[in-house]
């Protein structure tokens, strides 16, 4: 087998067997686990070591992959002389991860049991801007999307 084709023809759990079986896949699953690190890496505040880290979506559910990816933190961490757990968050609703982060966020921002997260997060009145203000667009295009969301 040379890699798969199309890359979205398979399903996560097929993607991570397939990535002990084939070359191919293997160097991209690895890629995979190092762009996770270095976007934990880059989303910590400077000088902050977390205690814990906590995975979620659809590939955390997945115990190889799990495995995987916490060793690769782990390690990455104890380069540094640290040591930090990481765990899998187990989803309390029968939703999305994304919608019940939202919710908790939600939640907090209107005072209730997560104050405290969205406190140390910075969301409440610190944080400003959009979504599109990295994004550089013409401005008739970026006039376009928000007349979009508007309506």
């Amino acid at each position: 087998m040379a890699g798969i084709d199309p890359p979205f023809s398979v399903s996560p759990e097929e993607f991570v067997r397939l990535a002990k079986e084939d070359e191919e896949v293997r160097k991209g699953y690895e890629a995979m686990i190092e762009a996770i690190v270095k976007d934990v890496f880059a989303l910590l505040p400077p000088s902050v070591t977390p205690d814990s880290i906590y995975l979620s979506g659809r590939f955390s559910r997945i115990p190889e992959f799990f495995r995987d990816v916490k060793e690769a933190l782990e390690n990455a961490f104890e380069t540094y002389g640290f040591s930090v757990d990481v765990l899998k968050l187990e989803s309390r609703a029968r939703a999305k991860e994304a919608a019940e982060g939202s919710a908790i966020i939600a939640n907090g921002i209107a005072g209730g049991k997560y104050r405290e997260l969205v406190e140390t997060l910075r969301l409440g009145g610190e944080s400003s801007g959009s979504i599109f203000d990295w994004v550089k667009l013409k401005e008739r295009e970026r006039l376009r999307i928000f007349e979009k969301l508007i309506v």
